[in-house]
């Protein structure tokens, strides 16, 4: 006769928790479109607040009681105060400057429990005026921030897009830490359940955008692993002759080299790497005809220990003055890229272009007071 065998009880599996509703911002900087952010709203804990964005997001509401004419919507809303190592706060869709807003539920409404905490970037918040007085405008946080916690109620984190959310929270601000170049919400809207979020993404490129999102956070060697590995993938854009692509990743590979801590068998290696990132970048903008952007991109590599002294570097530096019309200083350069590199024919042959473009505009201004001399006569 068989024993009987003791029978298992079989585990209850956790109820994997759902994810609240998410909503989404695609963001320009200026004219240029940096991307969307991808929000999860903590609709279980702060429904009445989440309800509200979620509202502001698709605009469903129509216009403010008695100014119809101003729409309950994020779109076309400004980011109206940016400051680096803290938070990017939006919203104010009325005044646009951080003094108005409104809720779907009226002008303001009551602080919901604070459950959440401001534990880390990509929380997003409630703006306020003090207790109880909470409209349509937000913040999201670039770093930890336990300072707020209790006096602003959290409602809903970036679950994609955070790289988007670092070009905002680096854009040069001026007084008041208002944007120089407007940072705008384009479009925003809710994403269904199972819906693409629409964010794009290199299967090519393992890294995140920003070496501080990378969980876990990455050693010091880890760092420089990804810089070499992202500036490789430039490399491959650059003889594709996609330039801008090629910027992005040269870009990216510095973000992750400047945020090593160098040791002395270590530090000269990644100065050259990063030399060679914004030398590149050069190259690149050099090529899309961004005279400029070639400029300040050979001078952030000139502020580099050697930088100044890379024939490359000077050359290209030499280049975008000449276009920009910087006569003198490009001839300054192009002389000591001449001296750096004497086999190199560029250096020669551009100091031949400034020395007849000198002259060109030199003659066209001796002719210009001729003229004027002459008409007054």
């Amino acid at each position: 006769m068989k024993s009987k065998g003791v029978l298992k009880k079989k585990k209850k599996k956790k109820k994997k928790k759902k994810m609240g509703k998410r909503c989404y911002f695609d963001i320009s900087v200026g004219e240029t479109p940096e991307g969307r952010v991808v929000i999860e709203l903590f609709d279980d804990v702060a429904p009445k607040t989440a309800e509200n964005f979620r509202a502001l997001c698709t605009g469903e509401k129509g216009g403010i009681p008695e100014h119809e004419e101003i729409k309950m919507h994020y779109k076309g809303s400004k980011f109206h105060r940016v400051i680096p190592g803290f938070m990017c706060q939006g919203g104010d869709f009325t005044a646009g400057d951080g003094t108005g807003g409104w809720s779907v539920f009226g002008e303001n409404f009551d602080d919901e429990e604070f459950v959440k905490t401001h534990s880390g970037p990509g929380i997003l918040s409630m703006a306020n005026a003090g207790p109880n007085t909470n409209s349509s405008q937000f913040f999201i946080t670039t770093v930890d921030c336990p300072h707020l916690n209790g006096k602003h109620v959290v409602f809903g984190k970036v679950i994609k897009g955070m790289s988007t959310v670092r070009k905002m929270e680096l854009t040069p601000t001026k007084k008041y830490d208002v944007p120089e170049k407007d940072v705008t919400i384009t479009d925003c809207g809710t994403l269904e359940d199972g819906e693409a979020d629409g964010v794009a993404s290199d299967p090519s490129d393992q890294y995140e955008e920003f070496p501080q999102d990378c969980t876990p956070a990455l050693t010091e060697e880890e760092k420089v692993k990804a810089g070499d590995a992202v500036k490789l993938l430039g490399n491959n854009h650059f003889k594709a002759k996609e330039f801008p692509q090629a910027i992005a990743k040269y870009q990216k590979a510095n973000r992750y080299l400047s945020a090593v801590i160098p040791t002395d068998s270590n530090k000269a290696e990644i100065i050259k790497q990063q030399i060679a990132c914004f030398s590149n970048m050069a190259q690149c903008y050099l090529k899309l005809s961004k005279w400029l952007e070639a400029k300040n991109a050979t001078a952030g590599a000139m502020k580099l220990e050697t930088g100044d002294t890379n024939a490359k570097v000077v050359f290209r530096h030499s280049q975008a003055l000449f276009e920009l019309n910087q006569l003198e200083e490009a001839k300054t350069f192009a002389t000591k890229a001449k001296e750096l590199s004497p086999e190199d024919s560029g250096p020669k042959d551009l100091l031949a272009k400034i020395a007849a473009k000198s002259k060109t505009l030199k003659d066209k201004r001796k002719a210009a007071v001729k003229k004027w001399l002459s008409s007054e006569e």
